[in-house]
């Protein structure tokens, strides 16, 4: 995995926290689904080691990674992140 562009320092310490668990929303999003949607990583339980280290490290609580093109060699994947969570009522 290598990132190509960012914003600043936090998401290129997310994209090393999932290369180095080997999982994550970018991960998720380029090689599975197409969208994935974060609310808030602290109640995220589908990586748990990757949320755990990034609410640690940086002060990002909501994701949304949106898979850019996929093959059998090659993946892309676009991510926002936000420094609060998405708190939805039901």
């Amino acid at each position: 995995m290598q990132t190509t562009s960012s914003s600043g320092r936090y998401p290129e310490l997310l994209d090393e926290l999932q290369q180095s668990h080997g999982e994550g929303p970018c991960l998720s999003a380029a090689w599975e689904q197409h969208v994935i949607r974060v609310n808030d990583m602290t109640l995220d339980g589908r990586w748990p080691a990757y949320c755990r280290d990034a609410v640690d490290q940086t002060p990002i609580r909501s994701i949304m990674s949106f898979q850019l093109f996929a093959d059998r060699r090659m993946m892309g994947a676009l991510n926002f992140y936000a420094e609060q969570p998405e708190h939805t009522s039901r």
